[in-house]
C-alpha cells in the first residue's frame, strides 16, 4: 500500500462513517483489497476502527478518541 493511498484512506476513516463501495471506488481497489488496507492500518498504527453494515453494505470509521490521533506514514 502506497502511503498516499494510506493517507487518503485514513482521511476518509476520520471523517466518519464511509460505506465500503465508495472507499474502494475512490482508490481504486477490490472490496478484498480495501479490507486488507484497513486491517494493516488498524496493526500498524494501533488504531480502532470500528465496522457497521447497513442495509447489507459495511460501513468504516475510526473509534471514538482515535479521531484526533495524528498518524506518521
Amino acid at each position: 500500500m502506497t502511503g498516499s493511498k494510506e493517507q487518503e484512506l485514513l482521511g476518509q476513516l476520520k471523517t466518519g462513517w464511509c460505506p465500503a463501495p465508495t472507499l474502494a471506488r475512490q482508490l481504486g481497489w477490490q472490496p478484498h483489497t480495501l479490507r486488507g488496507a484497513i486491517s494493516k492500518l488498524a496493526k500498524k498504527h494501533n488504531l480502532k476502527i470500528e465496522r457497521r453494515r447497513e442495509n447489507g453494505i459495511n460501513q468504516y470509521r475510526l473509534a471514538d478518541g482515535c479521531s484526533s490521533v495524528e498518524v506518521e506514514l
